[in-house]
């Protein structure tokens, strides 16, 4: 009890005598409780009774590859449900399900840009995403050390962006990334330095890719009913993007 009592304080906070829901705003242990709520009012329920087997979520950004338009709006009440008695909602900034069949669409998930064009998934960095860094890059400002941080919100941005860069010439990249620290005030990054952060995030996506025992394989699997199922989920029940140019799925609709 006495354990529970002190878990109870670090969470609540300095003014735990009056608040009955939630945490300070801005507690480093923000992520991890979300994290943990989300994995058992929503994961284990989408794994366990909604029957999708490929949908991803960092952290509270969700997206979901449906067959169809309708069933991506039915899977949004499905969701809705799961998080009401948590008193949460689904936030609707997206709008309706993406039909990526149809021709220039994309459906925008966490800064990347996702379009189906003869049968391959496409990937590419959207406006928000270059402006984010820019966003950051101005905030590092305020650090102690702006350039040491500068360099390491560079990094992180790069981290995520590798699928769009994947296969494509590192100069463009670097020279892009170079203007924009230019334009927020750091003029002393060599383009060495965003060119190692560039190379270690292609490297981790394309490690993350050959790891057939944890994320998606393109084999397909059947049930002992025999009902077809065309992926394989890892430990957890998610499953990872197609990878760039590959044929894996055939999407209709992403939430």
């Amino acid at each position: 009890e006495k354990l529970l009592t002190i878990k109870a304080k670090i969470l609540r906070g300095h003014r735990a005598e009056h608040r009955t829901v939630g945490i300070d705003q801005g507690s480093a242990l923000s992520p991890l409780t979300l994290n943990l709520v989300l994995h058992h009012a929503l994961d284990l329920r989408i794994r366990d009774d909604a029957g999708h087997s490929f949908w991803t979520r960092y952290v509270d950004n969700l997206s979901f590859l449906c067959q169809s338009e309708r069933e991506g709006l039915t899977l949004l009440q499905q969701v809705q449900s799961f998080l009401q008695p948590q008193g949460m909602n689904l936030k609707g900034t997206d709008g309706p399900p993406v039909d990526l069949r149809q021709w220039g669409k994309k459906a925008k998930i966490i800064g990347l840009a996702i379009s189906w064009n003869k049968g391959k998934a496409n990937y590419d960095l959207t406006p928000e995403a270059w402006n984010n860094l820019q966003a950051k890059l101005s905030d590092a400002h305020m650090s102690p050390n702006p350039h040491e941080m500068a360099d390491m919100v560079i990094s992180g941005w790069l981290g995520p962006c590798a699928p769009a860069l994947e296969g494509q010439r590192e100069e463009p990249a670097i020279h892009r990334v170079l203007k924009v620290a230019s334009l927020a005030g750091y003029r002393e990054l060599s383009p060495s330095q965003v060119k190692d952060h560039l190379q270690e995030s292609l490297a981790r996506w394309g490690a993350y890719k050959r790891r057939p025992q944890e994320f998606a394989r393109e084999e397909r699997t059947q049930d002992p009913e025999g009902a077809v199922t065309p992926f394989t989920t890892d430990r957890t029940g998610h499953l990872d993007m197609p990878e760039a140019g590959s044929s894996q799925a055939s999407p209709a609709a992403i939430v």
